[in-house]
């Protein structure tokens, strides 16, 4: 059952992909033979990766909810670029990642993932974007702060695997000011 959704979410993500900025369609016809334009071949040369692909990220997003930061960074390659929505927009470097984070959870009594949706696409021909596996997630922290504070925080994360299955690119989307308002 919950196949369609995750089926149906990469389907529009990889149409969304394919969509120009012209306003007007243009019809019948093809891009040019170096445009990086995707075209409907790329979205259907994209691969829907098995349920188990998901697994790293499925414990990364656990680890960092039970506070486990080195478990949260443990498939993360020594270079990542990690892009988060605050102040400064992004990290470079497992370390990095991992001071953040760890100042970021010691704020919370206690976190739950909640409502998780997890999708592995194989990118093997769309130019532009980075070639090989990506991961996504969507969920929501319920996270407790310290300070008494509750909030609901609606994440999506993504991830691209390097060729030694390392997350060396990793962006995720949340609503920052609501972080911070609540963890005053």
């Amino acid at each position: 059952m919950k196949k369609i959704p995750a089926i149906a979410i990469a389907l529009f993500l990889l149409s969304a992909c394919n969509s120009g900025t012209d306003s007007k369609p243009v019809e019948n016809e093809a891009p040019a033979a170096n445009s990086e334009r995707p075209t409907a071949t790329d979205a259907a040369n994209s691969i829907v990766l098995p349920p188990s692909s998901t697994d790293g990220v499925k414990k990364a997003i656990e680890a960092y909810a039970s506070g486990d930061i080195s478990a949260f960074t443990a498939d993360m390659d020594e270079n990542i670029k990690f892009y988060y929505p605050a102040p400064g927009d992004s990290l470079v470097g497992k370390k990095a990642v991992s001071d953040f984070y760890t100042k970021r959870r010691a704020m919370a009594d206690s976190i739950q993932v909640v409502n998780p949706i997890y999708l592995g696409i194989r990118n093997s021909t769309n130019p532009a974007v980075a070639q090989g596996d990506w991961l996504m997630a969507w969920y929501t922290y319920a996270i407790k702060y310290k300070n008494g504070k509750r909030i609901g925080l609606p994440i999506h994360v993504v991830q691209h695997l390097n060729s030694a299955g390392k997350v060396d690119i990793m962006a995720m989307y949340y609503d920052m000011h609501r972080v911070m308002e609540a963890s005053k």
